[in-house]
């Protein structure tokens, strides 16, 4: 709901007499319409085609074709009515309003735009049937009290799982089983956020920087872990679902940023005797030579199983190690490393990729995450990887 900026503050201070006016108190009374002629169509117009008396460099927003700034939902307008647009003539009328007003006012205005094409709550379920599914919009927060997520991905595979992204960091939030997704979010441009149906199974640590990649420099004749972030570059639905990103230095000892590896993601289901869980396979192109790991970055007790040869596996699978993590006293959480390459090594809390001129390495990581957790279950699964 704004009026567009000129290419110079000229128009802004010549209105300003004019916008103090129209942000003054505009009464008690909630009438919508009385509420836009008084405050909005100055600039708007009554009609809200843009075509107010306020001369301007060009017509301000058309309502009626579906100009909005930031989106035409009754939340996104009201937020524009309230804090207005810095550096346009569009000011704000936070104290101008009462929150009832500036409501009644942005429904009002929703009513000028084109019509809002109404669905059935049928039209609004996503399932995944036998083929993968990836949508990407706002999440909800995952804990209460948390912000949501302006920039999700979620991918939902014929198994019945959902992982649950942030793309800003492409890092994975949780894994869902049960349902896909509903979205409402095609009914107004600003959106509403997706709702995941499924029962969240797996959740990463409130600890930032979860399952993320490291580099390994040498600094000062010692060796310091320096964080690689994670650009999202494509997703597929084809196949094995995927994302692929790129690992970036983009602290102040690489100018211009520095490309260090290419990451292709895959995610599916993982299964170990009679439990089951989720996978995730990494192929790693490295374009930087460097030493990469993939980090837990977890404060939980670890409990570390016994190593694996690579060749003891029955089925030909071959690990490069196994621990179990202990989440809380009741829920267990074992991570199966598996790999044939030798340059991939794994730790307590870490995976790591020693550098070699070959740049190309490949790993799965499984996570199995048990509920009651006892000492006669972790012995159940040093029981199965000693098979």
């Amino acid at each position: 709901m704004a009026c567009p900026r000129r290419s110079s503050w000229t128009l802004v201070l010549l209105l300003a007499p004019a916008l103090a006016a129209q942000a003054a108190p505009a009464g008690g009374g909630t009438d919508a319409p009385a509420l836009f002629a008084s405050n909005c169509a100055k600039c708007h117009g009554l009609d809200g085609s843009g075509t107010g008396p306020a001369v301007l460099d060009r017509p301000a927003r058309n309502f009626k074709e579906g100009g909005f700034s930031f989106g035409n939902t009754p939340e996104t307008i009201a937020r524009t009515i309230a804090f207005g647009i810095p550096g346009s003539p569009m000011p704000a009328f936070e104290h101008a309003m009462s929150d009832e007003q500036r409501r009644a006012l942005a429904d009002y205005v929703v009513t000028l735009g084109p019509p809002v094409k109404e669905v059935s709550e049928s039209e609004t379920l996503m399932h995944v049937t036998d083929r993968p599914l990836v949508v990407r919009g706002i999440l909800p927060p995952l804990s209460e009290g948390a912000h949501n997520i302006p920039r999700g991905l979620l991918i939902g595979t014929p198994d019945g799982l959902t992982f649950e992204y942030s793309v800003d960091d492409v890092r994975l939030l949780a894994v869902r089983e049960g349902d896909f997704v509903r979205r409402t979010d095609w009914g107004g441009r600003g959106g509403t956020p997706l709702e995941p149906l499924g029962q969240v199974v797996w959740s990463a640590p409130e600890s930032a920087g979860t399952w993320s990649f490291q580099r390994w420099e040498e600094t000062g004749g010692l060796t310091n872990p320096r964080p690689a972030s994670a650009r999202l570059l494509s997703t597929s639905a084809l196949g094995e679902p995927s994302v692929t990103y790129a690992l970036v230095a983009n602290d102040e000892a690489h100018e211009p940023i520095q490309l260090l590896a290419t990451v292709v993601e895959t995610v599916g289901p993982a299964t170990l005797g009679g439990f089951s869980g989720f996978r995730r396979s990494f192929r790693v192109e490295r374009h930087a030579h460097c030493r990469l790991a993939l980090d837990q970055k977890t404060s939980a007790d670890l409990f570390p199983m016994e190593p694996v040869s690579r060749d003891s596996i029955s089925g030909g699978v071959s690990a490069s190690g196994w621990w179990s993590h202990r989440i809380d006293a009741e829920v267990g959480e074992v991570i199966r490393v598996v790999t044939s390459d030798e340059r991939i090594s794994s730790g307590f809390d870490e995976i790591e990729i020693t550098e070699s001129t070959n740049r190309s390495v490949v790993f799965s990581v499984d996570v199995f995450v048990v509920s009651p957790w006892t000492e006669d279950m972790l012995a159940k699964f040093r029981e199965l990887v000693a098979r």
